[in-house]
């Protein structure tokens, strides 16, 4: 299983301070497939609640998760920070799992923290 921490700043999702982005994305880089057919989702749940609970957001499709040429993945963050924000203004650390569905197989790509910078 391969961990990536995401933070960003709610006031800018467009800068991600710790990958790189423009106009509210971050790229996500696997190995060298063409994952331009294939659809995402990313599940979303706060901290201190199992894993194996329902995500508090199951984020499915382009609008937040986008496969791309040469296995990158492009993950949408001023989407997700509008789901967030509809359901807490105030929770600043969350847990995702990014999926990936390809043919038939739904595959894991990676997880970790979501952690929203508010202030």
């Amino acid at each position: 299983m391969r961990t990536q921490n995401i933070v960003y700043s709610k006031t800018a999702p467009g800068t991600p301070e710790v990958y790189t982005g423009t106009l509210g994305t971050i790229t996500i880089q696997t190995t060298n497939h063409n994952l331009s057919t294939s659809t995402g989702q990313i599940r979303i749940w706060p901290n201190g609640a199992a894993p194996t609970v329902s995500p508090s957001f199951n984020l499915l499709g382009g609008a937040y998760v986008q496969g791309g040429t040469n296995g990158a993945i492009s993950v949408n963050l001023d989407n997700i920070e509008t789901s967030i924000a509809a359901s807490s203004s105030t929770e600043t650390v969350w847990h995702y799992s990014l999926h990936m569905n390809h043919l038939t197989n739904q595959v894991h790509v990676c997880s970790g923290y979501l952690v929203r910078i508010i202030n």
